[in-house]
């Protein structure tokens, strides 16, 4: 190590400027913050949404394979509600049984 990276070294370690704020929050800035916070959040689709788009966006296999993945979640915890981020409902929890069933399994 040359003297220049020593004495940049101990110029960092003399300089904490680095690690602290060089300026504070005042309430107007707080506020416009949450409030970008809560716009983001009302144009950003939700989970359920994003794994919908994907989930019809997949190969029938892939969606079958999927299916039965689910399917051998919710026989093995009955009570299951939401899987993955994603609720359950009656009529997927039907389709998963019939696809089981139909594949012997």
């Amino acid at each position: 190590m040359g003297s220049t990276d020593t004495n940049t070294a101990d110029a960092l370690r003399r300089d904490k400027s680095y690690i602290q704020p060089t300026t504070r929050l005042n309430a107007s800035t707080n506020q416009r913050a949450h409030q970008h916070q809560a716009e983001t959040a009302r144009s950003t689709p939700n989970w359920a949404e994003l794994d919908a788009q994907f989930r019809k966006s997949l190969p029938d296999e892939w969606y079958c394979r999927r299916l039965v993945y689910r399917g051998l979640v919710m026989r093995a915890c009955g009570e299951v509600a939401k899987l993955d981020g994603v609720e359950i409902g009656e009529g997927e929890r039907r389709k998963a049984e019939d696809l089981l069933e139909r594949a012997g399994i």
